[in-house]
């Protein structure tokens, strides 16, 4: 079970709200983010209707969350040739990766070169990428941005645009209010790392359960 945020709350009984009559075949969870996302990329149209009347969505948040599930699916869809490929023809980890806790390939290209970045910069990222359905994140290991503020003129600028900027001690959030293209999203991500200090050391090596398993595997690739 994932966290849905604010926008996912499940509704309570005496909301008023209609009760929803679902289908045998169908079955739904309405409280699970997988089913959810499916849901978005099947299209079916019934089944938005019942999810929508559940979170009394807008047409327009139906809207943006469809669009951004099915980009996350499609940009999901084109990594996974790209991972085995590198698996199959050119498995050492580079140094960067080795820090990293994976191929450069296994980040999603939208906040692939913000990540490599970041972490030039001494940020130990831990995950990055599609979030909730409307979002993007690039989170740490560690509480740098405890102390950090963006300048208000530029978190103005960008919610003109469309664009939500969430800090937080230890993550970057950007929630999108209109639909960007995954050029665009690399783009906006740029900028942000931008504004970022150089920490002026390096990161430690990711600790997460895959990254530690990726060094691992490495250590048997080159004996």
């Amino acid at each position: 079970m994932i966290n849905l945020g604010a926008s996912f709350e499940k509704p309570n009984k005496k909301d008023n709200k209609p009760e929803i009559q679902f289908s045998k075949e169908s079955n739904p969870d309405f409280q699970n983010e997988d089913y959810i996302r499916q849901v978005f990329v099947n299209g079916n149209e019934k089944d938005i209707e019942s999810l929508a009347a559940y979170y009394n969505f807008t047409s327009n948040e139906i809207r943006l969350f469809s669009y951004f599930t099915k980009l996350r699916q499609k940009t999901l869809n084109e990594m996974s040739p790209q991972i085995e490929a590198r698996r199959q023809n050119c498995p050492i980890a580079t140094e960067e990766e080795l820090s990293l806790g994976a191929y450069q390939e296994n980040i999603e290209p939208q906040v692939r070169s913000a990540v490599f970045d970041l972490r030039k910069k001494g940020y130990a990222t831990y995950g990055s990428g599609f979030c909730g359905f409307d979002s993007q994140e690039i989170y740490f290991e560690k509480k740098y941005l405890q102390n950090f503020q963006l300048p208000l003129l530029m978190v103005d600028e960008f919610r003109d645009r469309g664009i939500v900027i969430v800090i937080k001690d230890d993550r970057i959030k950007l929630i999108f209010k209109k639909e960007f293209n995954q050029e665009e999203i690399e783009t906006i991500w740029q900028e942000v790392e931008n504004y970022l200090p150089d920490l002026g050391e390096m990161p430690p090596p990711c600790q997460s359960k895959q990254a530690i398993s990726f060094r691992e595997r490495q250590k048997k690739l080159i004996k």
